[in-house]
């Protein structure tokens, strides 16, 4: 997930080893990456459930909020998102995926061409062209 929204009342959590059971690799990977070995381990290994505010501030969630915010926060945000030209969006997606992988220095290369073809996407032009005109972008995707 790109953003991650949580009710302030929610709990999250992952008694896994109350269980005796393991979750993939890639998973564990993942939650290291997201928020650093100390707070995985306190995660995985306690199996105790979160408060919103402690999943906050450890990284695995963007904002909390009451209850009756969270479907107009998250259509505000969809809507804001939507607006954006794709291009961009996947470019940008993808050179975050790559960044935080390990050994991500092995992908510059392949990022510096991912950027150069952004750039000169129609999307691109459009977008500045737009901003000269003061006028909404019309992107295409392309």
């Amino acid at each position: 997930c790109d953003f991650r929204f949580m009710a302030d009342h929610a709990r999250i959590g992952m008694p896994l080893a109350k269980r005796g059971l393991l979750i993939p690799f890639p998973l564990v990977q993942k939650l290291v990456h997201m928020v650093g070995p100390v707070a995985t381990s306190e995660i995985l290994l306690r199996g105790a459930p979160l408060s919103a505010q402690r999943a906050h501030e450890l990284n695995m969630v963007h904002r909390v909020l009451p209850s009756e915010q969270l479907e107009p926060e998250t259509m505000a945000l969809a809507t804001e998102l939507a607006a954006n030209a794709p291009v961009s969006v996947r470019g940008f997606k993808q050179m975050i995926a790559t960044a935080a992988q390990a050994h991500a220095e092995r992908h510059e290369q392949a990022m510096h061409e991912l950027m150069v073809q952004g750039m000169n996407s129609a999307d691109a032009k459009e977008g500045l062209q737009a901003f000269l005109e003061k006028r909404a972008p019309q992107y295409t995707g392309r």
